[in-house]
């Protein structure tokens, strides 16, 4: 009797484990496309990892975004050589992650840096503040540290919020 009532209890922990598990990767795209944006130089990778719709707008007020983009991810793969090796890299990992409200995130957003450019950002379909540890890793040195996040949702795909374009996930 007791083994009939454990397998379904079991399998009901594997089934929540797995679902924890799928929610985890989802949220961790983002940090996956910067990190292989940084590893290969790809300009569309690192914009993947922004809401279309921002990229679109930033764009038409700096048409040459693209060219900005490439050298900021070459200029920090120059930092990450000099600082930790050739064979440099950099791995994210979602620490704890925490449901917000998503009305919290629309509206007119101005860069802090940027007095020309500000833009709107739809209501997203969800928001999530993550906690994430990012190591930079090589045969000189390895750095890890912990940063706070806002990932918003639209059509089911997560993304950074804007105010961390430009960042390639430095602290």
């Amino acid at each position: 009797m007791r083994r009939r009532l454990l397998f379904p209890l079991a399998l009901l922990l594997l089934l929540l484990s797995a679902c924890g598990a799928e929610i985890d990767e989802e949220l961790a795209t983002p940090f996956e496309r910067l990190a292989n944006s940084l590893r290969t130089g790809d300009v569309q990778a690192y914009e993947s990892a922004f809401p279309p719709d921002f990229c679109s707008a930033y764009r038409n007020e700096a048409p040459n975004l693209s060219e900005t983009i490439a050298l900021l991810l070459s200029e920090s793969a120059e930092f990450d050589v000099s600082a930790y090796g050739e064979d440099s890299s950099v791995a994210c990992e979602i620490v704890s992650a925490e449901r917000c409200d998503p009305s919290l995130y629309e509206g007119t957003f101005e860069f802090a840096n940027l007095n020309f450019f500000s833009t709107t950002l739809p209501r997203a379909d969800d928001a999530m503040q993550v906690t994430v540890t990012t190591t930079r890793s090589g045969s000189f040195d390895e750095k890890t540290t912990e940063q706070v996040y806002v990932l918003l949702q639209y059509g089911g795909t997560w993304y950074l919020h804007p105010k961390y374009f430009g960042t390639v996930l430095n602290d």
